[in-house]
């Protein structure tokens, strides 16, 4: 059975289409489940280059532990649309945490003032908006702040996050 808000969909595809649609109680659940089909596939052109689903996976698997030990559930992102962007995002995602998604052309004002409005446990941020971060470091030290080219030694697979999740 579809739920109410996929039927919003129906009008836009086939029977046959919108039917092969799935439900999934959150993004990890949907992940683990179509990246075994889909591991050779393209995932993102990003810059000239494609990145398959499973290279995807490998890249936030060692990016998840950077953001799953954290206390706090809400991880800035201060990255442009980017394959970076998409790493981060699904990493944090599926380590059960909340992702807080920052335009990346923000002042470092606003930047500061987004990270204690909502109580950011890190913010995770790319070359390009490093210089942001500056103010929120000196003022809340207790936010961490990641780079989006850090990675573990150690990969991590996406958790079982429950429908109800904030996350998802």
């Amino acid at each position: 059975m579809k739920t109410p808000s996929a039927e919003r969909f129906r009008k836009y595809t086939s029977d046959e289409v919108f039917d092969r649609i799935r439900n999934y109680d959150s993004v990890s659940a949907m992940w683990k489940a179509i990246l075994p089909g889909y591991a050779g596939a393209t995932a993102i052109s990003d810059n000239g280059e494609n990145y398959s689903f499973a290279k995807l996976e490998e890249d936030a698997a060692s990016f998840r532990p950077l953001v799953s030990g954290l206390r706090g559930d809400r991880i800035g992102i201060l990255i442009p649309n980017s394959y970076s962007f998409v790493k981060v995002y699904l990493a944090v995602v599926t380590a059960g945490k909340t992702a807080v998604i920052l335009p990346p052309q923000l002042p470092p004002e606003a930047v500061f003032g987004i990270g204690m409005k909502f109580g950011l446990s890190a913010l995770v941020y790319d070359a390009a908006t490093a210089e942001k971060t500056a103010l929120l470091a000196a003022r809340a030290p207790q936010v961490a702040l990641i780079s989006d080219v850090e990675a573990s030694d150690s990969p991590a697979p996406a958790a079982d996050v429950p429908g109800d999740a904030p996350c998802v």
